[in-house]
């Protein structure tokens, strides 16, 4: 079966005749007002002899998220031999903006409420409203979906070092460690860690994005996708954005925001059932906000019954089987505050299962990473035979033959020295900036640095599948399994004390933000691949959003820690409560 392909509309041709030889020429030529791209771009079209190409009615493949028959072949939405603007002034400037606000946002929301914010799908709404702005308002011309991509790229790098650092960073300061860090210890940790999230990554993206289309979901991708598809498509599929963005903007602010109504339905909450959920345990709650409607509307009835049936395994058997072993253990298990009987259903579900959950996925995600160990050999053969052949002088020799947009990703040689470069980074960062002075410095920071690439390599192909998946990775859990494991090693080889926890919250803060990174990154990996746009851009574009991201999380956990504090004391009698930082510190003080 052919694929549906991509909907185009070519303009008319103009002749032209060419005054130096006589000869008619045909060039594109806008039949009206131009769609999308400017005078500029239908100029330099015209010159280099391209057909200038308008979006009309842009709409994904009827193949775009089913799998594929053999021998059929994916077509983006831009077809490589478009010639559409993706890396633009426009669209670094915007991205670049974004991460920045999106960063500072991320980092105080996570601080104050435990919970981090996805950034992707507000920048994308943003992208489109920015582009329709520029034609409405600017009297410029409208961006393009490569733009828009490219913003995304930049911009989505908010909440990956935002979450990289607000889970591990306060720690440095609950326990005290800040006379032993600085601005640039605390940038350079998520930096890092992105970085070899970004390596790291690369050689699979191939393996996640084509090999597997259609067998993963990537509902927080294909959200996105809709959204930048749907605003660039203009007329009724952008009003239909616009109603719909304003129409759950209003919700959402008279319920939640102004108290008017609360956006979760709980049989808890009713009289007649409260009584039977405080015996049992068992509880039916369910969100109505408008973003998880909306969410579930995109991922479509399979994959959001598959959430609701784990939903429903989690509140109606495993909390009432908690809530009734309570009357065997009077005593609170360990990691719970009260006994069983005395816990909210709620409480249950967060202390005890989901970690279950939080489990069934790490455990899943061993099992992707122990199945795509033949791609991870060939993978790292790959890269090392470019090596080798660039060493024997033989790579200009070997001419690579050209590859569509789609596919123009870093060589396996480049993410394979990438990733070693960030690695000696790393050890040197551990052993001069972290080390100095301590005995045996350089075989510790060997250590943690070796550590720290193990851990974040394995950790980067769970979090990959787990997003791919269901949008959702235990970055917590995850984090926390880190600094146990490398408290523990630590520990062993004689580093204890300050000294030990603040490595170990530096480890954990590269390992947090490389398994981000890659839980973003092969999202991008996939809207890449569904529109056409180039996945190196992508791949570099992430490492500069990911430096304007980094200065503004610092900045902000460092005016936090000065205005609020993350621990209770005569300076912060309120500090803003930090859960995860207030975690982790609390497994260091108990191990080291």
């Amino acid at each position: 079966m052919s694929p549906t392909p991509p909907q185009w509309s070519f303009y008319p041709a103009l002749e032209r005749r060419s005054p130096a030889s006589g000869v008619k020429r045909s060039f594109p030529r806008p039949a009206g007002r131009e769609r999308g791209m400017d005078a500029a771009l239908e100029c330099r079209a015209m010159a280099e002899k391209k057909p200038f190409v308008a979006f009309d009615d842009v709409r994904l493949p009827e193949n775009a998220f089913r799998e594929l028959a053999p021998g059929e072949r994916y077509e983006p939405v831009v077809p490589s031999s478009a010639d559409v603007p993706e890396v633009t002034l426009r669209s670094i400037v915007q991205g670049a903006f974004w991460s920045i606000v999106f960063s500072a946002a991320a980092t105080y929301i996570a601080l104050k409420l435990g919970q981090g914010i996805e950034s992707a799908i507000p920048i994308s709404i943003l992208a489109v409203g920015f582009s329709v702005f520029a034609v409405k308002v600017m009297k410029s011309r409208a961006s393009t979906l490569l733009e828009n991509v490219n913003v995304l790229a930049i911009g989505a790098t908010s909440g990956i070092i935002a979450g990289g650092s607000v889970f591990t960073m306060p720690a440095i300061y609950i326990l005290g460690l800040e006379g032993r860090s600085s601005f640039f210890q605390i940038f350079l940790v998520p930096l890092l860690g992105a970085a070899l999230g970004v390596f790291f990554l690369a050689p699979f993206r191939r393996y996640f994005v084509r090999d597997l289309h259609g067998k993963l979901p990537y509902p927080e991708g294909r959200a996105t996708t809709e959204i930048l598809v749907a605003g660039k498509r203009g007329g009724r599929s952008a009003a239909v954005l616009s109603y719909s963005a304003a129409i759950a903007a209003v919700f959402d602010f008279v319920g939640p925001s102004m108290k008017g109504f609360s956006d979760i339905f709980s049989t808890g909450a009713i009289g007649a059932l409260s009584g039977f959920t405080a015996r049992t345990k068992a509880v039916f709650t369910m969100n109505t906000s408008a973003a998880v409607f909306g969410l579930g509307y995109i991922m479509g009835l399979d994959y959001a019954a598959i959430i609701l049936a784990g939903s429903l395994v989690s509140f109606l058997v495993l909390v009432p089987l908690f809530g009734w072993l309570g009357q065997y253990i009077p005593a609170a298990l360990p990691g719970g505050a009260l006994p069983l009987v005395e816990m909210a259903p709620e409480d249950i579900f967060f202390d005890y299962v989901r970690p279950i959950g939080i489990g069934g996925i790490f455990a899943a995600g061993v099992i992707s990473i122990l199945k795509m160990s033949p791609v991870i050999v060939q993978a790292v053969r790959q890269a090392f035979g470019e090596i080798g052949r660039l060493v024997r002088g033989a790579g200009k020799a070997a001419a690579v033959p050209s590859v569509e947009r789609q596919e123009r990703a870093l060589p396996m040689s480049a993410a394979i020295l990438g990733a070693l470069g960030v690695g000696t980074l790393v050890l040197l960062y551990f052993r001069f900036s972290v080390l100095a002075g301590v005995e045996n410095a350089w075989g510790l920071a060997l250590a943690a640095a070796v550590l720290a690439l193990v851990v974040a390599f394995l950790f980067t192909a769970v979090s990959a599948w787990a997003i791919a998946m269901i949008s959702i990775t235990p970055i917590s859990g995850m984090t926390l399994t880190t600094l146990i494991v490398t408290a523990m090693v630590l520990s062993a080889l004689g580093l204890k004390g300050p000294d030990g926890m603040l490595q170990t919250l530096l480890i954990g803060g590269v390992v947090c933000t490389a398994l981000s990174m890659a839980g973003s990154l092969v999202t991008q990996y996939k809207i890449a691949y569904w529109l056409g746009a180039t996945p190196r851009r992508i791949e570099v574009s992430n490492l500069v959003g990911a430096v304007a991201a980094s200065v503004a999380t610092t900045a902000v956990i460092l005016l936090m820690s000065k205005v609020y504090g993350f621990s209770p004391g005569p300076l912060h009698p309120n500090p803003l409560p930090a859960p995860q930082p207030n975690a982790m510190a609390a497994v260091l003080t108990g191990v080291m």
